[in-house]
């Protein structure tokens, strides 16, 4: 029984915890994504309108996913402080949140949350489309995994919405395997369209610089590009998320105490891939709309390589005299040519 106790107590301090740390990581998200879609718009404004083809739904879609995670972000704050002004310390703490689990500000959230992981996810598959499109076959895998994740969304909304999730023993044991096939699915999503992304930008850049032997193509630059365009940091996340929420399913039938490190990992690991979801697309929507990144499949090579473009930078070769010298040998130059000429400098 003092082990149940002391579990429990363990427990909350660390949901307490980590729900602070959410709070500050998603408005801190906000502000990050403001910036960027306002600048976006500025960008794609000042761009010359036959550049601006096929960028304005990227904008659309960049503030749609601001505006759902920032309601996201008020709904669960509202949560957050409504479970702990009305709770006390412990179990208290524990039976408000059971109950807020429930309330509408939680399903709310929940929707919207669900909402821009479904449209980071299928923007990201729309990439992989493009990239890939003399082989579109190659996104049929992730495209089955997507909609697998879009219909257990609507199942654990519906669960939720109606009281289902947590109402015994039994509910929550099948909560915990939806959940975690909710995260296995979008993990696996998110892992294929990177992999394939990545092998494609990987495989041009490698070609490009065969072609150009002597020339530098700037590896690091390259390196970003592919970590933003695969949004190789979400998979990443994507797959702790998914790895601790089966190990918390594995060790939970086992011991609770035994399965709480994993736990307080899979809820804060999850509030960092739940907020790389939607900074995940808008990093590829940024440099979309700042006309560093493809439109079209036509466009893909530019975007990997813009050395690759026609129109390059004039560069000037620079010179090993200093400043002030090169000034002095130009007068001196000059002095003479008029000298020749028969003027007095």
């Amino acid at each position: 029984m003092a082990d149940s106790e002391e579990f429990w107590n363990k427990w909350v301090v660390n949901g307490a915890i980590t729900m602070y740390v959410s709070s500050i990581v998603t408005v801190l998200n906000v502000g990050i994504q403001s910036f960027m879609c306002i600048y976006g718009l500025s960008a794609f404004l000042q761009t010359p309108r036959d550049l601006r083809k096929g960028r304005l739904p990227y904008i659309a879609i960049s503030f749609l996913i601001l505006t759902l995670l920032a309601l996201t972000s008020a709904f669960e704050l509202y949560r957050q402080f409504t479970t702990m002004y009305f709770s006390g310390p412990g179990e208290e703490f524990r039976q408000a949140e059971n109950v807020m689990y429930t309330h509408w500000s939680k399903v709310t959230s929940q929707v919207l949350m669900y909402l821009y992981m479904t449209i980071g996810d299928g923007l990201l598959l729309y990439r992989c489309y493009i990239i890939w499109q003399n082989a579109p076959w190659v996104i049929v895998l992730p495209g089955v995994m997507y909609l697998s994740f879009i219909g257990l969304t609507i199942s654990t909304i519906s669960r939720d919405s109606t009281g289902i999730t947590l109402r015994d023993l039994t509910q929550i044991g099948i909560t915990r395997k939806i959940n975690s096939a909710l995260s296995m699915f979008t993990f696996l999503t998110n892992v294929t369209a990177t992999s394939l992304i990545a092998y494609k930008l990987i495989r041009a850049h490698r070609d490009f610089s065969k072609s150009l032997p002597g020339r530098n193509v700037g590896v690091y630059r390259t390196v970003t590009r592919i970590l933003i365009e695969s949004a190789l940091p979400l998979s990443l996340f994507g797959f702790l998320f998914a790895l601790f929420g089966v190990l918390q399913l594995v060790y939970v039938t086992k011991s609770p105490a035994s399965a709480l490190p994993f736990l307080t990992a899979s809820m804060v690991v999850g509030i960092f891939y739940t907020n790389f979801a939607a900074l995940a697309p808008q990093l590829i929507i940024f440099r979309v709309t700042t006309g560093r990144s493809f439109v079209r499949h036509d466009e893909t090579e530019f975007s990997i390589h813009p050395e690759s473009r026609l129109s390059q930078p004039i560069a000037f070769h620079s010179s090993t005299i200093s400043g002030s010298n090169a000034v002095n040998s130009f007068t001196s130059r000059v002095g003479e040519e008029l000298t020749k000429a028969g003027r007095v400098v």
